[in-house]
């Protein structure tokens, strides 16, 4: 009973190593870590976010961080207590950073980053208290540019960062998710297909220029 994992290249498809199974019979949600100089797997289950090595989960008011590294657990008081929230607080990776996002229950949206002094720092606090906010136990918060989201039910809320307006619209599409960019970027590969036109175009003309060399000779 229980889950199994294999970790291989799917590319090559020749070797394929069954990891020994874990004290647990069902996962919903894993994280999965290799380090390459000790050769060593780790998996951890639970709805985790990491940022870095390091994978953080809210239970209960306190933010729990596992270093994947270090193997080292560590707690970290919320910045809001429990009993001042509305809506259940909201952890996800900005920007490289750890995030904590939470309504309260005066109505207003606040977001907090776990800056490297190991200290809550807010970088928003937006009011709501206009807006038409219900079901803030499943909201889901995004933060695009200078504008933060709060999604309810079939909407969003907006609050611009820059001019401060708060805005609703409508919407019937699932979670926006950020895309982070991994090992290739857009600029790099328009620069190198710049470099390769350059390439073709000087070897055009060099072949060209063989060519009425010839001409010229015969």
């Amino acid at each position: 009973m229980g889950p199994m994992f294999t970790v291989g290249n799917p590319l090559t498809q020749k070797e394929f190593i069954l990891i020994p199974k874990p004290g647990f019979i069902w996962v919903d949600n894993y994280g999965f870590y290799f380090d390459p100089i000790t050769q060593n797997f780790k998996i951890l289950t639970g709805p985790f976010v990491c940022v870095h090595h390091t994978c953080y989960q809210v239970y209960q008011g306190i933010v729990v961080s596992f270093d994947m590294e270090k193997k080292v657990w560590e707690s970290i008081s919320a910045p809001i207590k429990p009993a001042e929230c509305l809506s259940c607080p909201y952890i996800r990776d900005l920007n490289g950073e750890l995030s904590f996002t939470v309504v309260t229950r005066d109505w207003k949206a606040q977001v907090w980053v776990w800056s490297a002094e190991k200290k809550w720092v807010e970088v928003i606090c937006a009011n709501f208290e206009k807006l038409d906010v219900f079901d803030t136990n499943n909201n889901r918060t995004c933060w695009i540019g200078e504008t933060f989201l709060l999604r309810h039910k079939e909407k969003y809320d907006t609050y611009s960062l820059k001019s401060g307006q708060l805005s609703t619209f409508d919407v019937c599409i699932g979670d926006i998710v950020m895309f982070r960019p991994t090992l290739f970027h857009c600029c790099k590969r328009e620069r190198e297909v710049v470099s390769t036109k350059k390439q073709r175009k000087k070897s055009c003309i060099q072949v060209f220029l063989l060519f009425l060399l010839d001409v010229v000779l015969l």
